[in-house]
Formats: C-alpha cells, sequence, structure tokens
C-alpha cells in the first residue's frame, strides 16, 4: 500500500508540474475572479436557545493569491496526500482522486453576540477534505459560545451548512434554509478553553459529513440528503461577545483536498 501510495504521489507531482510549466507558472493555482459579495451574519443557536434571524453584511474584498512551488509547496502537498490516503484506509473515504489547494490564511475580529461572519473563499467543492489549525480568542473572559469555524455548499440563497469548534469544547453542525436553522448537532471535541487552539479536519462526502480535532474522529453528521450537495467554501467567526473586539478567529495552514 505505501509503495503504490509514493507511486501515485510521484505521478500526481510530475503531472502537476508538467501542467504548471506549460502554463508559465510554478505552482497550480490562477489568479480567481472574484465572486459576489459573500459576507453574511447569522444569528446562531445554543443547547438551551433556538434563534432563527439573519442578518445581511456586502463587505468589499479582493482576494489574489499567489504561490509558488517549493519545497515547502510541496512538502504542504505530500502531507495532504497522506492525509487523505489515511481516511481512505479507515473507511472515511472511498477514493482518493482528486485535486489540492492551499488557502489563504483568514483572520477577523466580529464583536456581535451570539453571531457569526464569514468571507469566501475562491472554491466551490462538491465532496471534499479540509483541514487547517484555528485558533481563537475573545475580549472578555466569559463569553457565550465563540470560536472558529467553516461555512460550505453555500447557495446564491445564502442556504448553508456551517461546523464551529468552540472555546465550549463542542462542535457544532447547523444547516441553514431560508435563514432559518433546519438542523442543529452537537458533539463534545474536548475541554473548555476562552483562548484556545486545535487541529480541524472535516469531510464532507454526499450527506456525510464527518469531523476530526487534533486528529480524533469527533463525530459524523448528516446534512439533508440531495440538498446542497455543492456550493462556496467559506471560513467564519462566531462571536461570543460585543465588548471590545468581540471574538477573534484565526484560521492557518489551510488544506483542501476537491474529490473528483
Amino acid at each position: 500500500m505505501n509503495t503504490i501510495r509514493s507511486i501515485f504521489k510521484l505521478i500526481a507531482l510530475f503531472v502537476l508540474g508538467l501542467s504548471l510549466a506549460s502554463c508559465g507558472l510554478t505552482f497550480a493555482k490562477a489568479t480567481p475572479t472574484p465572486l459576489p459579495p459573500t459576507a453574511t451574519s447569522t444569528t446562531v443557536p445554543t443547547p438551551t436557545r433556538t434563534s432563527t434571524a439573519t442578518k445581511t453584511l456586502i463587505p468589499t474584498f479582493t482576494r489574489v493569491p499567489t504561490a509558488t512551488l517549493n519545497a515547502t509547496a510541496t512538502q504542504q502537498y505530500n502531507d495532504m496526500f497522506d492525509f487523505v490516503a489515511s481516511l481512505q484506509d479507515d473507511g472515511y473515504l472511498d477514493t482518493t482522486d482528486g485535486v489540492y489547494h492551499s488557502l489563504d490564511d483568514y483572520s477577523k475580529q466580529w464583536a456581535q453576540l451570539d453571531w457569526y461572519l464569514w468571507s469566501n473563499t475562491d472554491y466551490q467543492p462538491k465532496d471534499f477534505v479540509l483541514r487547517a489549525h484555528m485558533a481563537w480568542s475573545s475580549d472578555i473572559e466569559t463569553p457565550n459560545p465563540s470560536g472558529c469555524g467553516v461555512v460550505f455548499h453555500i447557495q446564491p440563497s445564502n442556504d448553508h451548512y456551517v461546523i464551529f469548534l468552540q472555546n465550549t469544547g463542542y462542535v457544532q453542525f447547523g444547516i441553514i434554509v431560508n435563514r432559518n436553522w433546519q438542523g442543529n448537532d452537537w458533539s463534545r471535541w474536548g475541554k473548555a478553553q476562552n483562548k484556545g487552539e486545535a487541529d480541524f479536519a472535516m469531510t464532507s462526502v454526499g450527506s456525510k459529513i464527518d469531523v476530526f480535532v487534533n486528529g480524533k474522529h469527533i463525530k459524523r453528521f448528516t446534512g439533508f440528503q440531495s440538498k446542497m450537495t455543492d456550493g462556496v467554501l467559506g471560513f467564519t467567526v462566531l462571536s461570543g461577545t460585543n465588548a471590545g473586539y468581540g471574538t477573534e478567529c484565526d484560521i492557518t495552514n489551510a488544506d483542501l483536498w476537491m474529490l473528483y
């Protein structure tokens, strides 16, 4: 298995190099066409409270990612390939066939109690694997649930799925349709920590969504069957306080594997 996996990695890197050489670039990541204004803040339910209002914001931002195929980028690709292959070995994926993208870092502060604000990436994956390092903090010592998250399969209507890695030590999964929460599920990932960090990973294949924190499988969530099967991918900050800067979220070293 390791020999076959190494051969696939060498072939993938060789093909990647040929593609880059042909277009005069050194990394397979083109300047994207900016997406329409995309950030939206939506109130977040807690285990004891369900809230349904949605507020839409329209910020302006421009993303111009650049990268170079160097030793670091190659190592990132190899590490992500090995991670995806391990998910297949463990039965979470049926295939490793896909394309790799390194995502830009995300950093955002937001001060609006129990709401979240997201920014889109340049990608609209269907089935995918994502992993990243997440770090969060709040301006007060005892905020409401807050932290970092991933918004995915975002529709033109802003219907979407969202997963939060919270300071409470819980992972929260939500399904938002017509600006209302149609699903809400929780699972503990660790101890509560107002200022903390963790390695996050997830798979989204069909209606099955698996979440991993610090290398441990936390839970399998289920989305609506045959609903929101693809759409824009984004990162989000969940604010637990109105005070000061509110909550800050930093998402770094984010790798995306878009499955075929």
